[in-house]
């Protein structure tokens, strides 16, 4: 949802993430407007309800993929625990690239969709505005 803000200055267009109801205009409006993202309270508490969980699933040897195994070709192997940080830490940063004039879009309108999701990312990965 894009709310509109007013500030002295200026007019400032707010995409807040809800954890549902993510359109495609509002995607559009964080890769193409720079508009600011928000998460929503209620997006926050979900958030680290999911983080728990996933914790939790990677701090077991149950096979859990890309949590505790890898992932595609990899996702039958086993990760040691003390390298399951590292292993999300690569998914992040495999994910974290653009290139070309619409580099910057792109990067943009993955991390956006990716906070939708809320499942993989923990609360000291989202800034607070």
């Amino acid at each position: 949802m894009v709310i509109v803000a007013r500030h002295a200055c200026a007019e400032v267009n707010i995409v807040e993430l809800t954890g549902t109801g993510l359109t495609p205009a509002d995607v559009a409006e964080v890769a193409r407007e720079d508009a600011v993202v928000t998460l929503a309270p209620a997006a926050r508490t979900a958030m680290a309800r999911s983080a728990a969980i996933v914790a939790r699933i990677a701090a077991s040897d149950e096979p859990a993929y890309g949590v505790t195994t890898g992932f595609g070709a990899l996702a039958n192997t086993q990760i040691p625990a003390g390298r399951r940080g590292e292993l999300q830490r690569a998914l992040v940063r495999s994910h974290a690239t653009g290139m070309g004039p619409k580099g910057n879009e792109v990067l943009r309108k993955h991390a956006v969709r990716a906070q939708e999701g809320f499942d993989r990312h923990r609360r000291r990965h989202v800034r607070r505005r």
